[in-house]
């Protein structure tokens, strides 16, 4: 506006001067036309400036309310400009630092970040400041003792940030971590003394502490010793501490182990460097030792030790921490009671078994879940049994009676009742007798079952008393089972043949292979193009009988070998079949497995025939272009656990489900899908000779899901 009444100005200061001098009075026309472009460019020039206020207004609305969101978000913000400089920080982020957002703005970020050059800090947002790459990262902020997630992402001015506060997520994380190694070492051993070199190096790992050491209350009751030490530092310095730590015994209230000793608590020493009872402070100085921390190891009234871990940052109290010390310290002391009491109940069952050497019952002790016999005294009727046996069902148990004696079993400890039961068992002389068996549940103080006691009482006399009534039925039955055991020997015999036909085949063919197979590598270019051809079909085809024969082998071996059942960790052999396939592995295939996958009875070589076949079919039959999906879980059928393996395959028709399972069955030809026809037929063999089915739901394109169903655990 200025600049156009400025032009005005000029224009009628010229035509003063032209008329006043009488010269050129044509050109008060001229200057008339810049007037009037004149005030046209004054009308545009309005116009357009109250376009730009409108938008300058738009833009200051915009911004403030870009302002507004910042300071509103729970998380830290803040603009930093090429040299570093703060441009913009919200009230969040101020807070996080300690100073008002006003007092920051301009000042470099370097400033209130006590990071070193080669931290984590440094390199990260130095990779978005310079190589202008968005970074997200967590990082320990020493300051204020707490953890931070970073995410920088490159602006025309510099970075943007976004800070968040994780120092609870990362406490419990550390809480989790910490436990479950705990538990997973103590799981695996057999006494403290294994578990604790194992337990000091994961904890200082967990803890990011340099060095841990359990300190044991003596057996005069009167001190600690420290009896085991980590230090992941291997400076002069650090083994002198190492080594006074070894030294030395503390009482109760001397120096930290002391003091947590008394209290019975965890306890926290944030600068040992204002510590005064801690009599290894100048050493633990010197080898940049800064802050420390220990729990005791006890339960209850009943206390074994102290656990000391030491850290090289100063660290403020913290109570998540002690509370998870304090938790680990007691699973521990829980640890070490358990073991005790397993000592002393072994003393026990040695006293036991003297008292009752002179009785002429059968006399017998079981595990909480019978899964073990821990003692037998067979008195005059049946074989002593002086070690624990994990088999004792199949020693003294005939295999007919296993499933109403396991039932028995499982409705007396369910209920936590008494087990009473007749039935048959083997006797010295490997006949059969009968027992009326006994036995009462010995309960700890929380109510859980310790082990069982029992007596069995030779019933025999009576038992075949009762079977002279019902010799008729008996004659009938041996009968039956004498035309059943012919039918076996028959189908015996065939099966014999037909894994001795298979077996012997297999000679020949391979000598057919093997000469083909030379003729092809050092007579091919004599026999020509169509003879090589005959002969590469000849090795194709003895490849496909091969594999039927194979797989009749295994058919055959399913139905001949003797079943013996034991318990399966069904997901840890999923899991290893898996493993060992490349097929069953991505790019190739997506298995995914929903645990848990509950423990079944059967023989582990058949289950894991019927898996790889059932997983290899599952992979095979899908339909070209298509990335093979599978799921597997399981879940309770009565005594039976079902695993179903679903996949995204081309499915199977319902009149063709039935058939699937027949030896030598395909549904489609050799050149779409390889195979032989027998992977289900083995499949169901194995499983019925589990005692088991096995059977199939699907529908054409929309994929299958097989299952098995073996006995539970």
């Amino acid at each position: 506006d200025g600049e156009v009444t400025y032009i005005i100005h000029r224009v009628q200061d010229a035509t003063e001067f032209v008329r006043l001098q009488g010269k050129h009075v044509g050109i008060e026309n001229q200057i008339k036309e810049w007037r009037e472009r004149a005030e046209r460019l004054e009308v545009e020039i309005f116009a357009h400036t109250q376009q730009v206020q409108k938008v300058n207004e738009q833009l200051r609305s915009a911004n403030e309310s870009s302002k507004s969101l910042l300071a509103s978000i729970s998380d830290g913000f803040c603009s930093l400009d090429r040299s570093w400089r703060f441009i913009y920080v919200n009230d969040r982020e101020a807070a996080m630092i300690g100073v008002p957002a006003e007092a920051l703005i301009g000042k470099s970020f370097w400033e209130f970040f006590s990071d070193p050059p080669d931290g984590v800090l440094h390199r990260q947002m130095g990779r978005a400041m310079h190589e202008g790459v968005p970074v997200e990262f967590e990082y320990f902020d020493d300051r204020h003792c707490r953890w931070i997630e970073k995410h920088a992402y490159p602006s025309e001015q510099g970075i943007s940030c976004l800070a968040r506060d994780v120092t609870a997520r990362k406490k419990a994380e550390t809480r989790l971590a910490a436990q479950h190694s705990v538990t997973r070492i103590l799981s695996r051993a057999q006494t403290f003394n294994e578990a604790a070199p194992a337990l000091l190096p994961a904890l200082c790992s967990i803890l990011e502490a340099q060095v841990a050491a359990l300190w044991m209350l003596q057996p005069n009751g009167r001190e600690l010793l420290c009896v085991g030490l980590h230090n992941c530092d291997d400076s002069p310095e650090a083994m002198r501490f190492t080594e006074e730590s070894r030294r030395i015994h503390l009482l109760g209230g001397e120096s930290l182990p002391g003091r947590v000793w008394l209290q019975r608590k965890s306890l926290w020493i944030a600068d040992l460097s204002k510590e005064e009872n801690f009599v290894r402070k100048e050493i633990a100085q010197l080898a940049g030792l800064r802050s420390a921390v220990a729990f005791p190891i006890s339960n209850g009234d009943e206390f074994f030790g102290v656990i000391e871990f030491f850290l090289k940052r100063l660290c403020e109290d913290d109570a998540t921490l002690l509370d998870t010390t304090a938790a680990l310290g007691t699973e521990i002391a829980q640890f070490i009671q358990h073991k005790r009491a397993d000592e002393a109940l072994l003393r026990s069952e040695q006293q036991h078994r003297a008292l009752v050497t002179a009785s002429s019952d059968v006399l017998y002790r079981m595990s909480p879940d019978w899964g073990e016999m821990r003692h037998l005294h067979g008195g005059a009727f049946m074989v002593d049994k002086a070690e624990p046996s994990s088999n004792w069902l199949s020693e003294y148990i005939p295999p007919e009676d296993h499933g109403k004696v396991s039932a028995s079993i499982r409705d007396a400890i369910r209920n936590k009742s008494i087990f009473e039961l007749e039935h048959r068992v083997k006797r010295p002389n490997n006949a059969l007798g009968w027992v009326f068996s006994r036995a009462i549940p010995i309960l700890h103080a929380n109510g859980e079952i310790i082990e069982w006691f029992g007596v069995a009482s030779d019933i025999t006399e009576r038992k075949e008393a009762q079977a002279n009534l019902r010799e008729y039925a008996a004659n009938l039955e041996k009968a039956v089972a004498e035309r059943t055991a012919e039918l076996r020997d028959t189908v015996a015999e065939l099966e014999a043949f037909s894994y001795s036909l298979s077996h012997d085949m297999r000679g020949p063919l391979n000598a057919i292979q093997g000469f083909t197979q030379i003729v092809l590598e050092d007579c091919g270019e004599a026999i020509g193009p169509s003879g090589t051809v005959l002969l590469g079909k000849v090795l194709s085809a003895g490849a496909r009988l091969d594999r039927l024969i194979r797989d009749v082998l295994a058919f055959t071996v399913v139905s001949r070998k003797d079943i013996v059942r034991s318990r399966i960790q069904l997901e840890k052999l999923v899991l290893e079949i898996i493993k060992e396939a490349p097929d069953l592995q991505p790019p190739q295939a997506e298995v995914t497995v929903s645990p848990p996958l509950l423990p079944v009875l059967g023989n582990e070589a058949s289950i894991t025939q019927c898996l790889s076949n059932l997983l290899g079919n599952a992979v095979k039959f899908v339909a070209p272009g298509i990335l093979p999906r599978v799921r597997i879980w399981t879940e309770v059928r009565g005594d039976h656990v079902r695993l179903w393996i679903e996949d995204n395959g081309i499915g199977i028709s319902q009149k063709s489900q039935a058939k699937v399972f027949e030896i030598f069955n395909r549904l489609h030809s050799q050149n779409k899908y390889e195979g032989t026809g027998m992977g289900l037929a083995i499949v169901r063999r194995a499983v019925e000779r589990m005692g088991g089915t096995a059977g199939v739901e699907s529908e054409p394109g929309r994929g299958s899901r097989f299952w098995v169903l073996p006995k539970g655990d």
